[in-house]
């Protein structure tokens, strides 16, 4: 065994070193020195002066004190220490042990009779995960799994005991289970150091009406909920989930794609038997699907508050009833999956809105064009651009324009329709001069009122179609929105072919026509 330089003189301190130099005693005489009693003295003297070890580190933990092919095993007490005596100098290792964490150190023990103290600490770091509220969040590395709780703040703090790669993910228990976030690698390697970690849920917000039965569902997966109004689903995994809806005898359904950890939002509406209980979106909603027909007829009514300047007519919380003209109608000119309606009714009589100069010669107002011309023919009236508000759009509507007038709502899904119309005016009677315009509002033409050709361009016809209503055989008799008892003539967008007037449909509900300067009643048709 190698012991290194040891004196036998006073050593550097501790309980157990002598305080006086081992008494050898030999005799001159003699040539030779008593070895044993050398060797005696020697033993006695090291035993007194080796050098003592105190470790701490937490109580409870198991030590292994190494050096070479010495080796002293231990357990700090209650206040987390050790005190050992050590056999020989040199580097010693120290290992401690406890509930799965190792921690190392080593001490270089050069003199005899030094107390050497080593302090320890296991690997200790912050891991802090974001998720959501609620959820369980664990991180993984190996076999080790820390879990935590995320809080109202939506996080987590981990401590991590171990250094190591370790994969962080969030556990959401729905009825039907748990859900689990996506996955971030975090590599925690510095002791005390402070790290981060975000994971994301498939979360799904599910409005519709509160009470309603509600199925989520994917393959073999299926989610019911009861709603209250708007409601939170956490989703097992991404792709295409169906989201249907029920309550009474009114259901409704939908599909959302999603690819990817992150919100998603579906809103859900019953669509109602009576048209006039529907919002407009619902009500674009179920034409954009083709379905309108078969919940509604030519002729329902839903009504329509006008507020605003048109012309020179003061709108203040007029309410017109808007009625159904057809569906898809002439479809494969004008537009599919559209219904086509008209503005309007009061009190069940089909009314067109009169301005103060009705029936008068006019340079404004409800007029085709403010000179007696159709010149451009409907194309490029006064009443398309200006009146109806056709210069702009729904979103930017015109002011003092009866688009302008209508409600947000409304104009929110009102959709462009193409129509065809003579747009050359001035006694014009050719093919050539039916042409395409996109309006949102428009006038309605000889022939979809009438089903027949009077006065109108001659191949107008040819790219119209009369409207379902009036082939039916409802009036053609429009009445003053003020007076509803007084019959009106109201303004068609045919340009007349042998004059410089525009047609009309009389007091009596016949095609007719009159100079493009008077101002007539203003029926207009749109689309959602």
């Amino acid at each position: 065994m190698a012991w290194g330089s040891f004196s036998t003189g006073g050593g550097g301190g501790g309980a157990d070193t002598p305080t006086a130099a081992a008494n050898v005693t030999y005799d001159n005489s003699k040539t030779k020195i008593d070895a044993a009693n050398v060797q005696e003295a020697l033993d006695y003297t090291l035993g007194l002066a080796q050098p003592r070890l105190t470790v701490t580190i937490d109580a409870g933990s198991q030590l292994t004190i190494t050096c070479g092919d010495e080796e002293i095993t231990g357990q700090t007490d209650g206040e987390g220490t050790f005190t050992t005596n050590l056999p020989m100098l040199g580097e010693w290792t120290i290992q401690a042990q406890k509930d799965g964490q190792t921690a190392t150190q080593t001490v270089k023990v050069e003199q005899v009779g030094q107390l050497y103290t080593v302090e320890m600490a296991y690997f200790s770091a912050t891991l802090t995960a974001t998720a959501v509220a609620g959820a369980t969040v664990t991180a993984t590395c190996g076999e080790t799994v820390v879990t935590g709780q995320a809080a109202g703040n939506g996080q987590a703090a981990l401590e991590i005991k171990l250094p190591g790669n370790y994969v962080v993910q969030a556990t959401m228990a729905n009825s039907y289970g748990n859900a689990t976030s996506n996955s971030q690698a975090v590599n925690v390697v510095d002791n005390g150091g402070s790290y981060t970690a975000t994971v994301k849920f498939i979360r799904l917000t599910v409005t519709i009406d509160a009470g309603s039965q509600v199925v989520i569902s994917k393959d073999d997966t299926e989610i019911t909920i009861t709603s209250t109004g708007a409601d939170q689903v956490y989703l097992p995994s991404t792709g295409t989930w169906t989201v249907t809806a029920t309550k009474d005898d009114l259901a409704d359904q939908k599909e959302v794609e999603c690819t990817a950890y992150q919100d998603y939002d579906v809103e859900l509406a019953y669509v109602k038997v009576v048209f006039a209980d529907n919002e407009w979106a619902m009500i674009r909603r179920v034409s954009a699907a083709g379905e309108a027909p078969n919940w509604w007829a030519e002729g329902d009514t839903k009504p329509v508050p006008l507020n605003g300047k048109v012309g020179n007519l003061t709108l203040s919380n007029l309410t017109v009833d808007s009625f159904i003209l057809g569906f898809n109608h002439n479809e494969t000119k004008e537009g599919k999956n559209l219904i086509h309606l008209a503005l309007g009714k009061i009190s069940g009589k089909m009314v067109a809105l009169c301005d103060s100069q009705y029936g008068n010669s006019v340079s404004s107002g409800f007029c085709m064009n403010p000179s007696n011309s159709n010149s451009g023919g409907w194309k490029e009236s006064y009443m398309r651009k200006t009146i109806l508000g056709n210069s702009g759009t729904p979103s930017s509507p015109p002011a003092n324009s009866l688009m302008a007038a209508l409600p947000a709502d409304l104009r929110a899904v009102m959709q462009p329709v193409t129509k065809f119309t003579d747009n050359t005016g001035g006694y014009s009677n050719s093919s050539s001069d039916v042409t395409a315009t996109t309006d949102y509002l428009w006038l309605l033409a000889e022939f979809e009122i009438h089903g027949t050709r009077s006065y109108a361009n001659q191949y107008e016809k040819n790219s119209q179609a009369q409207y379902a209503y009036f082939k039916a055989g409802n009036s053609k008799v429009a009445y003053n929105h003020a007076k509803t008892g007084t019959a009106v003539v109201w303004s068609s967008r045919s340009p007349r072919y042998t004059t410089s007037s525009f047609c009309y449909t009389d007091t009596g509900g016949s095609a007719n026509f009159n100079n493009a300067n008077y101002s007539w009643g203003v029926l207009a048709g749109f689309a959602a």
